[in-house]
């Protein structure tokens, strides 16, 4: 998980057990299916980081005003 921060920087501790029990037991196709999973997951996650991230700068900017 750190040696990947650069390239996946919201992977957690499920996606890589997910990833690495796919690459033992799953088949091409899964591993496929189960990235495209995690990236739409963690593009969310990202979007509701930076969603949460905006209103504490607008709470703060409200609070100096």
């Amino acid at each position: 998980q750190m040696e990947n921060h650069p390239q996946i920087p919201l992977l957690s501790f499920r996606d890589a057990r997910i990833l690495v029990i796919l690459q033992v037991f799953g088949t091409e196709k899964e591993v496929i299916k189960r990235l495209k999973q995690m990236q739409n997951r963690h593009r969310k996650r990202k979007y509701d980081i930076d969603l949460n991230y905006r209103k504490q700068v607008d709470n703060q900017i409200n609070l100096t005003s």
